[in-house]
């Protein structure tokens, strides 16, 4: 009997682990059953947050490179999501990328297009 590896994560990284862990033989656990898992591979993104993983299971974290700003773009950094608001001006284009437990701080945005990019944690 094979290995039993549970994958966690909603991103192109998780995919391709879901895949090769396939075709060298491994069964793929669903997501919402972890408790006899040889081993977990946390493939999310890095919003994503704290998952409490079996203690006994061995647990992997696939760490995505960070965004960073490249030549051209404009950037504004905030400690706090509920200051973006106040800083948006009416005509903007915004693009926000945020966790789940954050998005009540941007409902006050007013700009003309805002595209939302929300990253939530999932069980494996």
């Amino acid at each position: 009997m094979a290995a039993k590896i549970g994958i966690s994560g909603q991103t192109a990284e998780a995919r391709a682990l879901e895949i090769a862990v396939a075709r060298r033989g491994y069964d793929l656990v669903g997501r919402d059953d972890v408790s006899d898992c040889a081993a977990l591979i946390d493939a999310r993104h890095a919003f994503a947050g704290k998952v409490n993983y079996p203690p006994e299971t061995p647990v992997k974290r696939v760490i995505r490179p960070p965004w960073t700003p490249l030549p051209g773009d404009l950037w504004t950094s905030v400690a706090e999501g509920r200051d973006v608001a106040g800083l948006i001006e009416p005509d903007a284009a915004v693009f926000v990328a945020t966790g789940r437990g954050w998005l009540e701080d941007f409902a006050n945005i007013n700009a003309r297009a805002v595209w939302w990019r929300r990253s939530v944690p999932v069980r494996c």
